[in-house]
């Protein structure tokens, strides 16, 4: 039995927060008895085996934009804060 290894990096998208983020991640494609599968220590992402190299990129790639999706903490964003002393007098 034959095992093959290639390093790949692929870019996720994590939103949160009004902000789109891109992040690196480095994956590991692993070949074995004709099959692939993809794997990834941070995020731990771990794929089924798979027909094609692409099929395991792209299982690996929604699995790390699940992971890392559900990370984000949305927060509102608070642009600033005004005061009754900062509105001129008259405006309403």
């Amino acid at each position: 039995m034959t095992k093959a290894c290639v390093s790949v990096t692929v870019e996720v998208n994590q939103k949160g927060n009004g902000l789109l983020v891109g992040r690196s991640l480095e994956l590991r494609l692993v070949r074995e008895e004709g099959r692939w599968r993809a794997e990834c220590d941070e995020p731990h992402v771990h794929t089924d085996a798979c027909d094609t190299m692409d099929e395991a990129v792209r299982q690996a790639t929604r699995q790390a934009e699940r992971t890392l999706q559900s990370q984000v903490v949305d927060r509102p964003l608070v642009a600033g804060k005004i005061t009754p002393d900062m509105i001129p007098p008259g405006m309403f």
